[in-house]
């Protein structure tokens, strides 16, 4: 039997999701879905590569995602997404 609160939890829009990272993970969030590479993301947000990997560790917790393949994923359905709403 499921929870009315997970239930609630798993019909959460994108949007709402996304709003629980922070202004710098949200960058990062949306450079992965670029296609960017940890090292090009540390290049041009001027951190360390190392930062770069904690800021992916703490957007896949806070998204409850598995690992990096549904990390990248969803960042790119978030570029997309958010590309085709200021068409």
């Amino acid at each position: 039997e499921r929870s009315w609160r997970s239930f609630l939890a798993e019909k959460k829009s994108f949007s709402d999701r996304t709003s629980a990272l922070s202004n710098r993970e949200l960058e990062v969030f949306t450079l992965i879905g670029q296609g960017k590479g940890s090292k090009a993301i540390g290049d041009e947000l001027g951190i360390a590569t190392r930062t770069v990997d904690a800021h992916r560790a703490h957007i896949k917790e806070k998204l409850h995602l598995a690992d990096g393949k549904e990390l990248l994923r969803d960042a790119v359905r978030w570029v997309e997404a958010n590309n085709h709403q200021s068409d």
